[in-house]
């Protein structure tokens, strides 16, 4: 029974009962509307927490857990002036944060490619995870009900590993966080808004670039 629930979903496009595993919308032309076959699963995966919330916590939980692996580094005295003390208020030490998957020049280099994803999770003080935190409560709700959690899941993670391989590119010796993640979930708003067009599409457009404002 549960194996014939996953096998229809609702278009993230048009809205309309299209095949889980059909390769375009037969409505509206919409390819892999359930990217073949894995977005339902993601969905019931899903379903019961919500992407936001999941994000959020574990977000917070590897923070803390940084925190509390040297509570010492929280209070190592910072140079470069008052801005850059607040900045990197509450600050996790960072031989910690590169155990727990921290990357950059000097880990691609030692070959830890997974950290493209973990250092997603991974934030560098108070004030950085905080607003990352922030900008997702507010992009990833609209994101999920114009592209559906399968995509949403895609371009959060695609686009935060593309963030760290630019600065891998640059020559940024070390990076966490989400910040690629959000220009992500801000970069597929201001695409569906421009590419949908009409009414609707403007107004998604208007709104994700008040939020890029």
């Amino acid at each position: 029974m549960a194996e014939q629930e996953l096998r229809a979903i609702i278009c993230p496009n048009c809205g309309k009962l299209v095949s889980a595993r059909a390769e375009t919308c037969v409505y509206c032309g919409y390819k892999n509307p359930g990217l073949w076959g894995v977005g339902p699963k993601l969905r019931q995966l899903f379903q019961n927490f919500g992407f936001t919330q999941i994000v959020t916590t574990v977000c917070v939980a590897l923070y803390v857990l940084a925190l509390l692996l040297n509570p010492s580094a929280i209070f190592r005295p910072r140079g470069g002036g008052l801005i850059s003390m607040l900045l990197g208020f509450l600050s996790p030490d960072g031989a910690i944060l590169d155990r727990m998957g921290m990357t950059g020049l000097a880990a691609i280099l030692d070959g830890r490619w997974w950290t493209l994803i973990t250092a997603i999770y991974l934030h560098g003080s108070l004030p950085h995870i905080f607003f990352n935190l922030l900008w997702l409560r507010q992009l990833a709700p609209p994101v999920e009900e114009l592209f559906g959690v399968s995509r949403l899941i895609v371009i959060f993670t695609v686009s935060g590993a593309l963030g760290f391989v630019v600065s891998f590119i640059v020559g940024i010796p070390y990076t966490v966080g989400a910040s690629g993640s959000i220009f992500g979930l801000l970069g597929a708003l201001v695409y569906y808004g421009r590419s949908r067009g009409g009414t609707f599409g403007q107004g998604v457009y208007s709104q994700a670039m008040q939020f890029a404002v």
